[in-house]
């Protein structure tokens, strides 16, 4: 589960710490460069890069989202459940 900590630009992460979309949209794109080092699908490594992109340009914080219980981050474009999921866990 999710937790909204602090600033309103963060959400909590591994071990407490929290996470701004500059650092989610960070983390998905190291995500798809270790997926390419290893040869997965290129359409699975288009999906992190988009979601990394999406996540750095949306204008409103990811814990915004999250903390929303009538939202969920699989209804931003391009970001499926299982991403959505990565984010929310």
């Amino acid at each position: 589960m999710s937790v909204v900590t602090g600033s309103e630009n963060c959400v909590l992460g591994i071990n407490g710490c929290t996470m701004q979309n500059s650092e989610i949209a960070r983390a998905f794109d190291d995500l798809a460069d270790l997926l390419e080092i290893d040869g997965a699908n290129p359409f699975r490594l288009r999906a992190y890069r988009n979601a990394a992109r999406m996540i750095n340009d949306l204008p409103e914080s990811m814990a915004a989202i999250v903390a929303d219980p009538e939202r969920s981050p699989d209804e931003l474009p391009g970001i499926g459940k299982d991403l959505a999921e990565k984010i929310t866990t």
